[in-house]
């Protein structure tokens, strides 16, 4: 294993997970995704976390699965373990409950692209490739990518990509939704950082529960998602932070929430 394959460093709230493998352009494989995993459980529990940017180090976010560890005929009996190892991270990185943004530099494929689309917001510097290139080895996309994709760009825009494995510019992913911004490949992380620290001052148990209310949204009916709606909000309204939020609001100044 590499040494520090993955950086975490905290800073004014703000969690930046870094996948540091640049010569392999952050390609993962078993050892990094195991440490990776950790790390996410690891910040899934932190108080002090109010946002989180996953990026890569480097000209490159992530170049999905380093195929240097794929098995040989006699490891393939054991192929799904390793599968589920990076299904898993995806479970971790959806499921934090704090806002997440992946900062997109240089290519973000397979893999690679499964994770930026497992995070709540996606911002692109404008030398962005992104691509589902699965079916260039013989592989159906997987981290998620079945879910995410359609759920952003429609079947008929994911079986496209998914097909093709056609890789496309940070323009038109935008276009086609699947990133939130591009900006100049310098003004990335000015950007990203300026996100992070104005989601990291907002109020942590409103986002926590409209980020799993959204999520629930796409798969249950209006009466379901009136009711979950009611429950987090009914949490809400019993917080300091929403008093606070609404005395800020009253008295003309920046609210400060602090979790409770």
């Amino acid at each position: 294993m590499e040494k520090n394959a993955v950086i975490a460093k905290k800073s004014g709230g703000i969690k930046t997970i870094i996948i540091n493998r640049e010569s392999r352009r952050n390609a993962l494989d078993p050892d990094t995704i195991k440490v990776l995993s950790e790390i996410l459980d690891e910040t899934g529990k932190e108080k002090d976390v109010r946002a989180v940017i996953l990026t890569g180090a480097g000209n490159a976010f992530c170049a999905g699965a380093d195929l240097k560890w794929v098995p040989t005929a006699d490891e393939a009996q054991h192929f799904d373990q390793r599968i589920w190892l990076f299904q898993n991270a995806i479970k971790l990185l959806y499921n934090l409950p704090v806002p997440t943004i992946a900062a997109i530099r240089g290519h973000a494929v397979g893999y690679g692209l499964s994770m930026a689309l497992a995070c709540d917001i996606r911002i692109a510097s404008d030398d962005a490739k992104l691509g589902m290139l699965f079916t260039k080895i013989g592989l159906m996309p997987d981290g998620g990518a079945t879910y995410f994709l359609t759920r952003l760009v429609g079947v008929g825009k994911a079986l496209e990509l998914t097909y093709t494995a056609d890789i496309v510019d940070a323009n038109e992913a935008l276009r086609i939704g699947l990133v939130n911004r591009v900006v100049k490949q310098q003004a990335l992380e000015h950007e990203v950082q300026g996100l992070a620290k104005r989601l990291a001052k907002g109020a942590p148990v409103a986002y926590r529960n409209a980020k799993t209310t959204i999520h629930a949204g796409v798969e249950l009916d209006l009466d379901r998602m009136l009711e979950k709606e009611v429950t987090g909000q009914e949490q809400c309204t019993r917080t300091a932070d929403f008093m606070e939020g609404v005395s800020a609001f009253l008295q003309k100044r920046t609210p400060e929430y602090k979790g409770e």
